[in-house]
């Protein structure tokens, strides 16, 4: 009997529960010791008490219920750790956005990437409640290669992508930067995915100073191309200035590109040919307005006191308190502004410089007012202020980004008749062809007395002794004549008189003769679109009847490239295109430049960046400035609107950093 309570004991002391079974991969998911007894065990999971033997332990761990409910947690926990990682995840990508948005915002703004070092700590005083501000780390370094490897990098893949299967048109020019260093911005003009015409930056390049040729230029280029793996043969025109390097008869950058595409259109720069024309033809006036220009703002801006003394003179006089405007060296028609601003303030400085005289007694102020007291100095200016304001207006109609090549020959022609008007006999301008005529011959001039140089100097002129206005007359028809010549040999091409075709009031025309357009010239010259003429020809003509008034008045209402967009995308009742063949065409042209003027905002981004305190910053860096600023200049948006995707945020990675490369 003794014996077998004893054996009883023995056994109920091997149902203690073990401490060591928690750390069995069996229990230890839902295994608990049991706080009143220490021969039972509690299951956490269907919150049960059970023997603590192990044989009862195994037994319950393969219960149905048991095993339900075991999934079941299972499943939630690998739930939360998924929402742990997704958040973990969505946390650094909202970390990357922020330090992106702030490299774009250093880029887009003029600001030196060192500024980062200061700025990131103070934003993280400003804001400790916010962790994504905690948590970004972004000095100079990783700002400078954001905008080299994440910003200018996923715009210009974008770019490249879409450069490598659809035409575009080429801008080109040379510039010279603040550290003597030479470079060629590369510009691509296209439609991009929304049917809207862009021009963008394609890449800045660094010239070697010591080989500025045709060659080395054209071979530079062709590399640049080649290294994007763009086609040459998706090129259809080109813009540039009138440099002979670029557009010169015998060896230049543009008779090489004919060579590898011969299909390649050329357009001298409009704006820079009119420049040109107006800076040629003041040469033939005498000097002394422009050294009145110059002398006035040199002796007045040098000093503080003498401004300070011109404006006290301006408010007696009651003008506005305007500073005298610097004469720039090279570019003529700036000088209209410089002009203006001195004869508003005319009888001001008169008086200025009277006083000037006998305070300084200088020779420089008796010039100058010996100068402002000249009636014909005065008429020079009256006469410029005239005919420097139609190249002007010219020049800021073609400055714009909206397409205006169907306009480029009738404005050019145009400008060209406003000057031959003054000067020649006006039966001359209405009968004869000026694009043939000779402009220099003086049989075909007007008499002086009736050359036309402007309301305010045809009444100035009025005023002059016979003898001095005969030469200021003569003097002023030496400028017609150098203009109206120049401008008659810098001429677009005839087939540009031909692209009128897209003003909406030669298309939707009621008169034949209005409509009556030579489509084989411009086929012949886009042979690449594979545009039937004859088909060209047949839908030009059914254009007009194609559509009711309505959609006429509507069409004419859009944007000239959103007009012809929607009728090339017009379908007959077969769902086939009503103009397909016109369609390739219109497209075609609506990408061709009409002016040079976005490389000259290129080299303008490139100026406000590179500065005196700026000097040094690299040539990649320099790059990636100008092409992420040309993309926000060309789809209108600003830091606050653009979109971070996600090809920035993979683009965000330690691989980033282009010296760890090296």
């Amino acid at each position: 009997m003794d014996n077998e309570k004893i054996k009883k004991r023995k056994i109920q002391a091997d149902k203690t529960f073990k401490s060591y079974w928690l750390d069995d991969p069996l229990f230890k998911p839902w295994l608990l010791p049991d706080t009143q007894s220490k021969y039972m065990a509690r299951c956490k999971i269907c919150n049960v008490t059970i023997k603590s033997g192990k044989s009862e332990l195994q037994k319950h761990a393969g219960t149905k219920k048991h095993l339900e409910k075991l999934k079941l947690i299972n499943h939630n926990k690998n739930v939360d750790i998924l929402f742990k990682i997704n958040e973990d995840t969505v946390h650094k990508d909202n970390v990357k956005k922020a330090e992106i948005k702030l490299a774009a915002v250093f880029a887009a703004n003029n600001i030196a990437f060192r500024v980062i070092d200061q700025l990131e700590p103070v934003l993280k005083e400003i804001f400790p409640d916010s962790k994504i501000c905690q948590d970004i780390n972004i000095k100079r370094t990783k700002c400078t290669e954001i905008v080299k490897n994440v910003l200018c990098k996923k715009e210009t893949n974008d770019l490249v992508t879409h450069l490598r299967n659809n035409t575009f048109s080429v801008l080109l020019d040379e510039s010279t930067d603040i550290g003597d260093y030479k470079s060629v911005a590369v510009l691509a003009r296209f439609l991009n995915h929304d049917n809207k015409i862009e021009t963008r930056l394609l890449e800045l390049i660094q010239l070697d100073a010591r080989d500025l040729g045709a060659t080395a230029l054209y071979n530079t280029f062709k590399a640049c191309l080649e290294r994007h793996k763009i086609p040459l043969q998706n090129i259809i025109g080109v813009a540039s200035d009138g440099a002979s390097v670029m557009i010169g008869k015998n060896h230049s950058f543009f008779q090489l590109l004919q060579n590898d595409v011969p299909h390649v259109i050329l357009l001298r720069c409009i704006c820079h040919s009119a420049s040109l024309v107006a800076s040629n033809a003041c040469t033939v006036l005498p000097r002394s307005s422009e050294e009145l220009l110059r002398g006035i703002y040199t002796y007045v801006s040098g000093s503080s006191k003498r401004s300070a003394q011109l404006q006290e003179m301006q408010e007696y006089f009651q003008e506005r308190k305007h500073k005298i405007l610097k004469l720039s060296a090279t570019r003529w028609l700036s000088h209209f502004e410089c002009v203006v601003r001195i004869l508003e303030n005319w009888n001001v400085l008169e008086h200025y410089f009277a006083i000037a005289v006998l305070e300084d007694k200088l020779k420089s102020a008796e010039l100058i007012l010996s100068e402002l007291k000249n009636i014909y100095t005065k008429g020079y200016l009256f006469f410029l202020i005239y005919v420097l304001n139609l190249f002007n207006s010219f020049n800021a109609l073609f400055q714009g980004r909206k397409p205006l090549i169907h306009v480029l020959y009738s404005e050019c022609t145009n400008l060209m008749k406003q000057l031959c008007k003054n000067y020649l006999d006006g039966a001359i301008v209405l009968e004869q062809n000026l694009l043939t005529l000779n402009l220099n011959n003086p049989r075909h001039f007007s008499p002086l007395e009736k050359l036309y140089v402007g309301p305010e100097c045809s009444a100035l002129v009025k005023t002059m002794p016979p003898d001095g206005r005969d030469l200021f007359l003569k003097n002023c028809l030496k400028f017609y004549v150098t203009a109206a010549v120049d401008l008659q040999r810098r001429l677009p091409e005839e087939i540009f008189r031909d692209m009128r075709f897209l003003n909406p009031n030669v298309a939707f025309a009621k008169s034949d003769d209005e409509r009556n357009i030579d489509f084989n010239i411009l086929c012949d010259k886009l042979k690449h679109i594979n545009a039937d003429k004859t088909e060209i020809a047949i839908e030009w003509r059914n254009l007009p009847i194609s559509f009711s008034e309505t959609e006429i008045k509507k069409f004419t209402s859009l944007q000239l490239h959103e007009m012809w967009l929607n009728i090339c995308s017009t379908k007959k009742f077969s769902e086939d295109l009503a103009f397909p063949n016109l369609g390739k065409l219109v497209k075609s042209i609506l990408i061709l430049p009409h002016s040079n003027a976005e490389t000259e905002r290129i080299f303008s981004i490139v100026t406000d960046t590179k500065t005196k305190k700026r000097n040094r910053i690299g040539e990649s860096s320099l790059n990636a400035v100008a092409v992420f600023r040309s993309f926000l200049q060309a789809t209108e948006l600003d830091v606050v609107k653009y979109p971070i995707t996600q090809d920035h945020l993979q683009l965000h990675n330690v691989a980033m950093y282009s010296f760890k490369h090296s």
